[in-house]
């Protein structure tokens, strides 16, 4: 990370401390439902290494959970800028695997909340038992969705970032990409985008 205005933000330890907080607070809300099949539902690209992570640390503490992964892929974004509409590219969600269980939507970030709020209705068509999102990372404080499970609270001002410059922060590594490069990194590193 040492292109000029990068910093890490999530080191591994704390992603690890956030997937496994994270477990456990999903097993809470399953557990409520009863059944031992769960319907996760992961946003690609980003979202894959989270999933993998949440999905072996929820078969670790509860050894006969059965998980059906399932993936979407999305166009949310343009290189580094939010693309103007979230349409779904690849996959698709079966209500005949849904109907009448859980479903988890799993996303790595937040920024508009667009993508989970995409996936979230093509799930809720499917009858499921009940829909919860999960996110990593919640970038934005005034965001106004916020996923049922949340990581890492950035709260980032989007005021306060204008008066200093600050356009955004680009997020990347540990699935997250940097215009299709860096998804491999450990820690999650941010690049400043200042306005011109």
């Amino acid at each position: 990370m040492a292109e000029p205005g990068t910093a890490v933000v999530l080191s591994r330890a704390r992603i690890h401390a956030a997937v496994e907080r994270l477990a456990g607070e999903v097993l809470e809300w399953h557990a409520a439902l009863g059944g031992r099949t769960l319907e996760l539902v992961c946003v690609l690209e980003g979202a894959r290494r989270l999933a993998d992570d949440l999905m072996h640390a929820l078969r670790a503490r509860y050894d006969g959970l059965r998980i059906r992964s399932h993936g979407i892929k999305l166009a949310s974004t343009a290189g580094r800028s939010l693309a103007e509409d979230c349409v779904c590219v690849e996959g698709e969600l079966r209500a005949d695997l849904l109907r009448g269980r859980p479903a988890l939507i799993v996303d790595d970030l937040v920024d508009s909340g667009r993508s989970l709020q995409t996936v979230r209705e093509m799930a809720a068509s499917c009858s499921p038992a009940d829909v919860k999102t999960l996110a990593l990372i919640r970038k934005y404080a005034d965001t106004a969705f916020r996923p049922d499970f949340v990581g890492v609270e950035l709260g980032l001002d989007r005021a306060r970032m204008r008066a200093e410059g600050i356009e955004d922060y680009w997020l990347f590594g540990y699935g997250l990409d940097l215009d299709g490069d860096r998804r491999d990194l450990d820690d999650i590193g941010w690049i400043e985008r200042r306005a011109r």
